[in-house]
């Protein structure tokens, strides 16, 4: 069994890196709340846009997923950061979950 202290909480704030194929456009982007957007290009000419976002729990992260999925984009991947790799850790700065 896995200690409390490195166990992932599902009921807690947590930071996310979302990639997607495709650009996001602003109106859609800015409908997911406080998350950061960047997109590249890859060596191929498909544009892989990237959200990054504290979300308030697993929840928010499928609410999230849910959204672009029904938008039509291909998630490529979805990963939690590690709690040091965020600045931001208080409440103020956590999306809510997607009702």
């Amino acid at each position: 069994m896995t200690p409390p202290s490195r166990r992932a909480l599902f009921d807690a704030p947590a930071t996310y890196h979302i990639s997607v194929y495709g650009w996001l456009e602003s109106e859609i982007s800015s409908g997911l709340g406080r998350a950061a957007v960047s997109a590249r290009q890859t060596n191929d000419e498909f544009t892989i846009t990237t959200l990054t976002a504290r979300l308030a729990d697993q929840a928010g992260l499928l609410g999230v997923l849910n959204e672009l999925y029904e938008m039509g984009y291909t998630l490529l991947e979805a990963r939690r950061l590690p709690e040091q790799d965020h600045v931001a850790s208080d409440a103020a700065n956590v999306m809510p979950a997607q009702a």
